[in-house]
């Protein structure tokens, strides 16, 4: 998985090759993404591609902060574009980021402000043009979806009924019930060094998502699902740094306590969600009928199902015509007439020609 590698080597150029490891084994065994990777979660397609884009272009940003070469920084925007088409405007959380990190390796002002403007343009030209097309080819549409993407701002649109914390409070959900603390000591650090802007972007990567959806209407958890290599990565820089002796522990047993449980409570989310020693449910039988009617020959495009009670899953699967309940006889001799073949599910469940 690609995004296991970006989470790898962002936190390999930012900090250290453990650091870039430690996060991207966090990644791999996330329940969270390991469920949206296998599509076993509504948005997936859309959420995994966003977080993909998103770690990318935050990637070219560290590599175009630290080796000054303009193609990584084409590269970037070409990312951000790529993401506002895929999630919108959410995708500009890179440009902060890109930001603190060109100060970080102590641009000049009038370097980073041109290359700042070019970064720009690129997701200007990659963003703009589809944004016109739809707007001139579907105006009542575009402007529709336009201003149902703000109303998740002020309207529960998924009727979730989600407290103004609930992201906060599923983050021990999915990343482990301790990762408040290496948070928290993210936010010390990066005030303490605030001259580092590694853990500045790294807080920015966190907060500004996190506090704008904690404040929108509608809340789903796949809506920060583009910030889970940030927190993999402030998990591996705390880990790294305990391991280090840099954190201060009282007691010794406390220090292994904490390490083992970063490790361990996340493995068990992944575990309890997963269930991979649990046998998988059997295909239903009305799956079987689907499947074998659509490996014989009458599965063509002028046959009609009528009587199955899962008439999406017969035309997903086949490349029949399916519905609910049998029609009079006339309409069935009408379709009959002019060529296509009619089919009716009986009793065993099995499609029957309609003679």
């Amino acid at each position: 998985m690609f995004g296991v590698l970006i989470t790898y080597l962002i936190g390999k150029r930012l900090f250290n090759p453990r650091v870039g490891l430690i996060a991207a084994f966090f990644f791999a065994i996330n329940g969270l993404i390991l469920d949206l990777v296998g599509a076993r979660m509504a948005t997936d397609h859309v959420d995994v591609f966003f977080m993909f884009f998103v770690a990318l272009a935050v990637l070219c940003a560290v590599y175009f902060a630290q080796t000054r070469k303009f193609w990584w920084n084409l590269l970037c925007g070409l990312c951000v574009g790529m993401a506002i088409l895929c999630k919108w405007l959410p995708a500009l959380i890179v440009l902060p980021i890109w930001l603190v990190l060109v100060l970080h390796y102590r641009w000049k002002f009038k370097q980073f402000f041109f290359h700042g403007l070019g970064l720009i343009a690129v997701i200007v030209a990659l963003a703009l043009p589809w944004q016109l097309y739809i707007h001139a080819s579907f105006p009542l549409e575009a402007i529709w979806e336009s201003k149902y993407n703000i109303m998740h701002l002020y309207q529960d649109l998924e009727n979730t009924g989600k407290p103004w914390y609930y992201y906060a409070d599923v983050m021990r959900v999915s990343y482990g019930e301790l990762i408040y603390v290496p948070f928290v000591w993210l936010i010390v650090r990066a005030i303490r060094k605030k001259n580092d802007g590694r853990y500045w972007a790294l807080l920015i990567w966190i907060v500004i998502p996190f506090l704008f959806f904690s404040f929108s209407a509608t809340k789903l958890q796949g809506y920060v699902l583009f910030c889970s290599s940030a927190l993999f990565l402030v998990t591996a820089v705390f880990i790294d740094s305990t391991l280090k002796k840099e954190i201060k522990f009282k007691w010794n047993w406390l220090r292994y306590t904490v390490l083992v449980l970063l490790f361990a409570l996340p493995i068990r989310y992944s575990m309890e969600r997963l269930k991979p020693f649990e046998k998988r449910p059997e295909v239903p039988e009305w799956q079987s009928r689907i499947d074998d009617f659509a490996n014989t020959s009458a599965n063509t495009k002028n046959a009609v199902v009528f009587n199955t009670e899962h008439p999406i899953e017969f035309m997903f699967h086949t490349k029949a015509r399916a519905y609910i309940g049998i029609p009079g006889e006339g309409l069935m001799d009408s379709l009959r007439n002019v060529g296509y073949q009619v089919y009716l599910i009986n009793e065993s469940g099995s499609p029957e020609k309609w003679k």
